[in-house]
């Protein structure tokens, strides 16, 4: 691996290890490093079973299996695979195949197979109408692009002493030049190994295009395929608007059902992230509009024409602090956010089933309590886990009354959340 991944090895040899687990889903957005991942165990001897790998990105003519059967002739054909014998196969881009999840289905529960399947696939959600599947019989592992702290191991900062809690300036020194890189060009693997700022260029560009000619072409018809990168610029100019569907319509002759065909695809593909407003009272907010941001700051910038962003820009603070929190909070957590009438915010705000962490996202080096932090605990507090601060690079902590409030950089809010997950 050319970006060693260690999280996400150990997360799938552990789901490997587990006998219970027959199918192993790893989703993420394209170019991630699911393939790499894949290829990287495919080669690695310490795994004592024997291994097989088949894509349906390269098998332009095998995408489509009649049933189970057909499915296990053909790799028998094609490998000698023993389906009885404790095997790995490995299945790379599984979503080109229609009828893939009732034939892995069949393989479980009617042949009963002792092969154990490790498959990719680009969008999110849907597993239990896809694999149908027992939850028991199959588990599923995120691959995100890059986060901060994997682009710094990359470039040998040893992160592991990088506590988010205690970060000095002669320690933010140290790591500016290259938050500076890692905010220009973001995480994908593709474009962070690229040597020159024009290859890295060319990498964004090369992403674009795949994603257009392997996603967008395979779900959209040819006369919608025009519209992908118009209506990623939207979302990327103004947040909400994408959802205002009678001034998109109007504004663009854009059909209502294809912006939320397209609002769809970028979030099962991993593209854009759309939070909803927290409430448990309607009435304490002033607005309910949904918002979606891009998860990625190269393609922000690629669709800005523009690789000079300021490190502290108010605007460029919170879209970090969002991706870099929506990389490390588990599966079953969500992110929304909450503004008062009179206009006070919480920027963002992590909720579980039992618990609620607000954020609010500064863009100075102080201490100081955000007042909407006094409001929501009174209302919230019992659900309240951890109140958190953002700062452009200063760390501290502060009490609103009993309770802790972290104030923490911009830029390691996911390495704090990571580490203290609950």
């Amino acid at each position: 691996m050319l970006i060693p991944r260690p999280r996400y090895v150990s997360q799938l040899r552990s789901a490997i290890d587990n006998p219970s687990i027959k199918c192993i889903v790893l989703d993420g957005p394209r170019q991630a490093g699911k393939t790499t991942l894949l290829k990287h165990i495919y080669d690695d001897d310490s795994v004592e079973m024997k291994k097989y790998y088949y894509s349906f990105d390269d098998q332009l003519s095998t995408k489509q299996f009649k049933d189970s059967q057909e499915f296990i002739s053909f790799m028998q054909i094609k490998f000698g695979i023993d389906f009885s014998k404790q095997n790995i196969l490995f299945l790379n881009e599984i979503q080109y195949s229609k009828n893939i999840g009732t034939i892995i289905h069949d393989l479980i529960n009617e042949h009963q197979i002792n092969t154990k399947i490790v498959a990719t696939w680009i969008t999110q959600g849907e597993y239990k109408d896809f694999l149908k599947l027992d939850a028991a019989d199959f588990t599923v592992i995120t691959i995100h692009t890059l986060s901060l702290v994997e682009f710094l191991e990359y470039k040998w900062i040893h992160t592991k002493h990088l506590d988010p809690l205690k970060l000095s300036s002669i320690l933010f020194s140290e790591i500016e030049p290259l938050l500076k890189e890692f905010i220009t060009r973001w995480a994908y693997p593709s474009v962070v190994v690229a040597k020159t700022a024009d290859e890295k260029k060319e990498a964004l560009k090369h992403l674009m295009q795949s994603i257009i000619m392997k996603d967008v072409s395979f779900w959209f018809r040819r006369e919608e395929i025009a519209y992908f990168e118009q209506i990623l610029a939207i979302i990327n100019d103004q947040h909400s608007r994408i959802h205002n569907k009678r001034a998109i319509k109007n504004t663009y002759e854009f059909p209502a059902k294809l912006i939320d065909k397209y609002t769809q695809f970028l979030e099962d593909h991993f593209l854009i992230t759309t939070l909803s407003h927290f409430y448990t009272d309607k009435t304490r907010e002033v607005s309910h509009k949904k918002n979606s941001y891009l998860l990625d700051m190269g393609i922000k910038n690629y669709l800005n024409n523009t690789f000079s962003p300021l490190l502290h820009d108010p605007f460029i603070m919170r879209d970090i602090a969002l991706q870099e929190i929506y990389k490390s909070i588990p599966a079953d957590h969500h992110i929304a956010a909450y503004q008062k009438i009179n206009g006070s915010k919480i920027d963002y705000v992590v909720c579980s089933d039992k618990h609620i962490i607000p954020v609010v996202v500064g863009d100075k080096n102080t201490e100081s309590i955000p007042k909407v932090f006094a409001g929501f605990s009174e209302h919230y507090g019992e659900k309240i886990e951890t109140l958190i601060k953002t700062t452009a690079s200063f760390s501290s902590m502060n009490y609103l009354g009993e309770k802790p409030v972290y104030v923490i950089p911009y830029f390691l809010i996911g390495k704090y959340l990571a580490e203290n997950a609950k």
